[in-house]
Protein backbone atom coordinates (compact mmCIF):
# COMPACT_ATOMS: atom_id res chain seq x y z
CA UNK A 1 0.00 0.00 0.00
CA UNK A 2 2.96 2.33 0.47
CA UNK A 3 5.41 1.28 -2.24
CA UNK A 4 3.41 1.86 -5.42
CA UNK A 5 2.25 5.37 -4.45
CA UNK A 6 5.90 6.26 -3.83
CA UNK A 7 6.89 4.96 -7.28
CA UNK A 8 4.08 6.45 -9.35
CA UNK A 9 4.46 10.22 -9.42
CA UNK A 10 3.45 10.84 -13.05
CA UNK A 11 1.22 9.14 -15.63
CA UNK A 12 4.28 7.83 -17.52
CA UNK A 13 5.57 6.00 -14.42
CA UNK A 14 4.98 2.33 -15.16
CA UNK A 15 4.80 -0.99 -13.37
CA UNK A 16 5.30 -4.28 -15.21
CA UNK A 17 2.89 -6.99 -14.10
CA UNK A 18 2.44 -10.59 -15.24
CA UNK A 19 -0.53 -11.58 -17.38
CA UNK A 20 -2.60 -13.36 -16.17
CA UNK A 21 -2.62 -11.97 -12.66
CA UNK A 22 -4.99 -11.27 -9.83
CA UNK A 23 -6.18 -7.74 -10.71
CA UNK A 24 -5.08 -5.95 -7.54
CA UNK A 25 -1.91 -4.62 -9.18
CA UNK A 26 -3.58 -3.41 -12.36
CA UNK A 27 -6.34 -1.74 -10.34
CA UNK A 28 -3.90 0.02 -8.01
CA UNK A 29 -1.65 1.25 -10.83
CA UNK A 30 -4.69 2.67 -12.63
CA UNK A 31 -6.03 4.22 -9.40
CA UNK A 32 -2.68 6.00 -9.00
CA UNK A 33 -2.84 7.23 -12.64
CA UNK A 34 0.26 5.25 -13.60
CA UNK A 35 0.94 3.12 -16.64
CA UNK A 36 0.36 -0.61 -16.51
CA UNK A 37 2.69 -2.72 -18.65
CA UNK A 38 1.73 -6.38 -18.94
CA UNK A 39 4.18 -9.14 -19.68
CA UNK A 40 2.62 -12.41 -20.75
CA UNK A 41 3.38 -15.72 -19.12
CA UNK A 42 3.75 -18.66 -21.53
CA UNK A 43 0.61 -20.80 -21.21
CA UNK A 44 2.00 -23.43 -23.59
CA UNK A 45 4.98 -23.94 -21.29
CA UNK A 46 3.00 -24.32 -18.07
CA UNK A 47 2.70 -20.57 -17.45
CA UNK A 48 6.46 -20.14 -17.26
CA UNK A 49 8.26 -16.87 -17.84
CA UNK A 50 9.93 -16.24 -21.18
CA UNK A 51 12.64 -13.61 -20.57
CA UNK A 52 12.78 -12.36 -24.20
CA UNK A 53 9.02 -11.68 -24.01
CA UNK A 54 9.47 -9.73 -20.78
CA UNK A 55 12.41 -7.77 -22.20
CA UNK A 56 10.35 -6.96 -25.31
CA UNK A 57 7.49 -5.66 -23.12
CA UNK A 58 9.97 -3.45 -21.25
CA UNK A 59 11.52 -2.10 -24.47
CA UNK A 60 8.11 -1.48 -26.05
CA UNK A 61 6.95 0.42 -22.96
CA UNK A 62 10.01 2.66 -23.03
CA UNK A 63 9.62 3.23 -26.78
CA UNK A 64 6.03 4.33 -26.14
CA UNK A 65 7.21 6.92 -23.60
CA UNK A 66 6.64 5.00 -20.37
CA UNK A 67 9.07 5.21 -17.46
CA UNK A 68 9.14 1.69 -15.97
CA UNK A 69 9.87 1.89 -12.25
CA UNK A 70 9.08 -1.60 -10.97
CA UNK A 71 8.45 -5.19 -11.97
CA UNK A 72 5.97 -7.38 -10.10
CA UNK A 73 6.36 -11.13 -9.83
CA UNK A 74 3.67 -13.32 -8.31
CA UNK A 75 5.02 -16.66 -7.16
CA UNK A 76 3.15 -18.95 -7.24
CA UNK A 77 1.17 -17.29 -9.98
CA UNK A 78 -2.36 -16.21 -9.17
CA UNK A 79 -4.69 -17.42 -10.64
CA UNK A 80 -2.74 -20.20 -12.43
CA UNK A 81 -0.68 -21.56 -9.52
CA UNK A 82 2.58 -22.01 -11.42
CA UNK A 83 5.94 -21.36 -9.74
CA UNK A 84 8.87 -19.55 -11.31
CA UNK A 85 12.00 -21.63 -11.76
CA UNK A 86 15.22 -20.83 -9.94
CA UNK A 87 16.74 -19.78 -13.27
CA UNK A 88 13.81 -17.42 -13.91
CA UNK A 89 14.28 -15.84 -10.48
CA UNK A 90 18.00 -15.31 -11.09
CA UNK A 91 17.26 -13.82 -14.52
CA UNK A 92 14.64 -11.49 -13.03
CA UNK A 93 17.01 -10.19 -10.37
CA UNK A 94 19.67 -9.57 -13.01
CA UNK A 95 17.20 -7.82 -15.30
CA UNK A 96 15.93 -5.57 -12.51
CA UNK A 97 19.45 -4.68 -11.47
CA UNK A 98 20.56 -3.95 -15.04
CA UNK A 99 17.41 -1.95 -15.87
CA UNK A 100 17.21 -0.23 -12.45
CA UNK A 101 13.74 -1.60 -11.66
CA UNK A 102 12.41 -2.25 -8.18
CA UNK A 103 11.49 -5.94 -7.93
CA UNK A 104 8.20 -6.43 -6.10
CA UNK A 105 7.85 -10.08 -5.11
CA UNK A 106 4.37 -11.26 -4.13
CA UNK A 107 5.05 -14.73 -2.82
CA UNK A 108 2.75 -17.18 -1.13
CA UNK A 109 3.80 -19.44 1.68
Amino acid sequence: RLVLPALIAAPADAVLVPIPQYPIYSALVRLLDGTLVGYHMDEGAGWSLDMPTLERSLADARAAGANPRALVIINPGNPVGSCLSYDNLVDLVRLCRRERLLLLADEGD
